[in-house]
């Protein structure tokens, strides 16, 4: 039995063996070559050493790869008949590889699909939910040019009419008269281009023409709120002047919400 030297007890002899290539360990080899104690140490760890990469190495070649307890799990008749066969006995004697097959059972795939598909289609979503009206300044005026009806906007019908007297500069401007209808309210949208801005007034009356007074409007633009009020005594609402932008009118209390875009 050689005797103990003090440094069996100091030395890593687990990182020695990994790397006693290393210069750092230089020393300590030729300290092992004359002491029978750590040299018997370096050979117990070699064996051990030697005896895991064995296991490891006989653990990798006796499971079966993932890839093929995925396919067991899911498309067990895409196996061959003996390969099932085989399958299903290591199951019965590796509780790993069983618990790996019982997560795999466990788990929903089908709410990944869900996942992707409600995330692929997330944009066109958002792009579809707000109805939008789309009037065009051009240089004569202002012209109706498009709009994308979705619930709650029901309808939009352009009406003939004069500019409301209260946005009638010394030259009268072009005015864009136009009735949103939902189904809760119709609001008549008034547009009066004033050189390079846009009075805007907003009325909403219920389906006898009874003036929704009260209800608080909110004005966006790129989702920040530029103005909000609430509707006078005439369901009325006069916004400060605004430039050509898109713009999100919001109406919690009637539950509609719509774009007016103004293209320059």
């Amino acid at each position: 039995m050689p005797t103990t030297c003090q440094q069996t007890a100091t030395i890593d002899f687990a990182t020695f063996i990994t790397e006693s290539a290393r210069p750092e360990w230089d020393t300590f080899r030729r300290h092992a070559q004359e002491c029978p104690s750590c040299s018997a140490e370096i050979q117990h760890w070699t064996m051990l050493e030697k005896t895991l990469r064995a296991v490891g190495q006989d653990l990798r070649d006796t499971h079966p790869a993932e890839e093929l307890l995925v396919q067991f799990h899911n498309r067990p008749h895409s196996l061959t008949e003996a390969d099932r066969d085989t399958l299903a006995q290591h199951l019965q004697q590796c509780r790993p590889c069983e618990t790996a097959v019982s997560l795999l059972a466990s788990f929903d795939f089908s709410r990944i699909h869900q996942w992707v598909a409600e995330a692929q289609s997330a944009p066109e979503k958002k792009e579809s939910a707000i109805p939008r009206v789309i009037v065009q300044l051009a240089k004569a005026g202002l012209r109706l040019i498009e709009s994308h009806l979705v619930p709650p906007l029901l309808d939009v019908q352009e009406l003939l009419t004069s500019p409301t007297p209260a946005y009638r500069p010394t030259e009268e401007p072009a005015t864009v008269n136009l009735n949103i209808a939902t189904d809760q309210a119709i609001i008549t949208v008034t547009v009066v281009r004033e050189e390079e801005q846009i009075a805007l007034n907003l009325t909403f009356r219920d389906a006898s023409q009874i003036a929704l007074a009260g209800q608080r409007v909110f004005l966006r633009r790129q989702g920040i709120s530029v103005f909000s009020a609430k509707t006078d005594t005439n369901g009325e609402l006069r916004p400060p002047r605004l430039k050509p932008d898109t713009y999100e009118v919001a109406c919690p209390g009637l539950k509609t919400t719509f774009q007016l875009e103004f293209r320059a």
